[in-house]
């Protein structure tokens, strides 16, 4: 099980700073409509209290999937590793993060109306069980199986400006 003082080692500032610009990369990916501003997460902190994994099945993924197709019971042979994992996550902790955007109004003129918005999420109580499969050419494929947000905290602040 991870403890506290293993975690504040993932948790560094270092880690949250790499995350928070993997996700920023991400999102400025994105297509984003004409009436939604860049978004930028623009704080994160993965907090002090690690989640509960519990490692619920390790399988062969290839067996596993082929295992109902197989009638006649025939051995099957593997060349390459193909493993599939499922864990139960259960988190309740002080993780939090802030996104910011703009929503913007652009009627009668571009960018008549700009709202900047951000939004703090905290307090965040979630219980996921997910299933991640390495295989064939080294590939990592993740499954969310179940997601039950029990509870979050999402704060909005916004400010108005004409131009």
């Amino acid at each position: 099980m991870l403890n506290v003082k293993d975690f504040s080692r993932i948790a560094s500032q270092e880690n949250e700073e790499m995350l928070q610009k993997i996700l920023n990369e991400k999102f400025h990916e994105i297509d984003l409509p004409d009436f939604v501003g860049k978004i930028n997460v623009n704080q994160l902190k993965l907090g002090s209290i690690p989640p509960i994994i519990q490692l619920l099945s390790v399988s062969d993924a290839i067996l596993s999937e082929t295992n109902s197709e197989n009638k006649n019971n025939e051995e099957l042979i593997v060349d390459e590793l193909n493993v599939r994992i499922v864990v139960a996550i259960s988190y309740s902790g002080d993780l939090g993060f802030s996104i910011e955007t703009e929503l913007v109004v652009n009627n009668p003129s571009p960018r008549f109306l700009v709202l900047p918005m951000q939004f703090h999420v905290s307090n965040i109580q979630i219980e996921a069980k997910i299933a991640a499969q390495y295989g064939p050419n080294k590939m990592l494929k993740a499954e969310v199986l179940n997601l039950n947000l029990k509870d979050v905290l999402i704060e909005v602040f916004f400010e108005i400006f004409f131009f």
